[in-house]
């Protein structure tokens, strides 16, 4: 994979052929192996899990601020 990535043009003005060069990968996705390999490298592909208050004070944010 492309370490200097970060650097390149951003990815939507790329060429499909070329965004799929730079991570590696192909039409046909990863193989199994190399998923697999992906994985035990980096580790499972998840979001960090920033603790969200309850739901009500995320609405009760929404509508003192919209648009924030």
């Amino acid at each position: 994979m492309d370490n200097d990535v970060s650097r390149a043009a951003p990815y939507w003005s790329l060429p499909p052929e070329e965004v799929l060069h730079n991570l590696g990968s192909g039409a046909q996705g990863l193989s199994g192996g190399e998923a697999a390999a992906r994985l035990a490298r980096c580790g499972p592909n998840r979001l960090s899990g920033a603790r969200r208050g309850p739901a009500l004070h995320h609405h009760l944010r929404q509508i003192a601020s919209p648009l924030g």
